[in-house]
């Protein structure tokens, strides 16, 4: 029981500095948000509004054995009630990691994963505090020291994160100046193009009349016999 107890002890802890660790879906989009130009795809880097499929289990799981073995063996020493409520943390956690990965950037996701194993050591070195109540002095400083070392290697990581998106969102930017650019040299394309799926869309045969269609002037009148087919 006063295991157990630990565990849960240890897991409770965990949270804050976890939660702080979060995926790109929980901060808000940025510069550029919502930016899709004429309907087109939605060219944001890491976009916080996509819906990502929830992965099963067995997979979490198998991530967190390899490469999270202090969060494993923790988890695997609670109660099926209690891991239930630590699988939706645990799941939420993965995809954060994950996501990087998912979006093709390896250079982020390999940091999002060092980011979760170092938070891995924190958790085991606090767990070893928890436990360190009656052990000799210089062994509770060892344990001090290696959670500042770990802790300092968090914020480096997490540096390390905020400075790629910062450079994925400058190339974001600069590439969104160089559409607007060539949206604006084309307007009156662009009008036509929008022009012609307007008429197409007009009801029964309006559309198809020839009588609706750019004029040399560029004039837009209804027919003039005022007997265009609008039913």
């Amino acid at each position: 029981m006063y295991k157990r107890l630990i565990v849960i002890l240890g897991l409770a802890v965990l949270a804050p500095g976890a939660f702080a660790a979060d995926g790109p879906s929980s901060r808000p989009a940025g510069p550029g948000h919502n930016l899709r130009p004429f309907g087109g795809p939605d060219r944001r880097p890491n976009p916080g509004s996509r819906r990502e499929e929830q992965p099963r289990w067995e997979e979490v799981e198998g991530f967190y054995r390899e490469h999270c073995p202090h969060f494993y063996a923790a988890f695997e020493k609670l109660g099926p009630g209690e891991q239930k409520k630590w699988k939706e943390f645990y799941t939420r956690r993965y995809m954060g990691v994950r996501s990087p990965e998912r979006e093709g950037d390896s250079e982020l996701a390999a940091v999002k994963l060092r980011q979760i194993e170092i938070e891995d050591a924190i958790f085991g070195v606090r767990m070893n505090m928890i436990r360190s109540g009656g052990a000799p002095e210089a062994a509770k400083a060892r344990l001090h020291d290696d959670l500042k070392k770990l802790v300092k290697e968090r914020i480096e990581a997490r540096i390390e994160e905020r400075a790629l998106r910062v450079v994925r969102m400058r190339k974001f930017l600069e590439e969104e100046d160089q559409r607007l650019a060539a949206e604006r040299s084309k307007i009156d394309q662009l009008t036509d193009r929008q022009m012609e799926s307007e008429m197409k869309s007009l009801p029964g045969a309006m559309g198809r009349d020839p009588r609706w269609r750019k004029r040399d002037d560029d004039d837009r009148r209804p027919p003039r016999d005022g007997k265009g087919d609008g039913k």
